[in-house]
């Protein structure tokens, strides 16, 4: 119900791997919200064969490809919320 009103939904994990569209939160959320709303999945890393199975509307962030494994982990909760943030703002 709350879903269906919002403008944008993120989510995430850890790593984004074939687990994460059978039963984990992030194929959960993209189950529920079913292209309805956009969704921002935010993620550790993602291996690059899934990728290929996030559906329309699903953006997926890897933050050790956009930052560096490093400041991925240094900077996890900032670089979140620079994400949505930045997103938010594009609309």
């Amino acid at each position: 119900r709350h879903l269906a009103r919002a403008d944008l939904v993120v989510t995430g994990e850890g790593r984004l791997d074939e687990s994460s569209f059978d039963g984990k939160v992030v194929g959960g959320v993209i189950g529920v919200v079913d292209g309805r709303v956009p969704v921002l999945c935010i993620v550790g890393s993602a291996d690059p064969g899934v990728l290929g199975r996030v559906p329309p509307g699903v953006e997926v962030v890897d933050l050790v490809a956009l930052a560096g494994a490093e400041q991925a982990h240094r900077r996890t909760a900032a670089l979140v919320e620079e994400l949505v943030a930045g997103r938010l703002r594009a609309g």
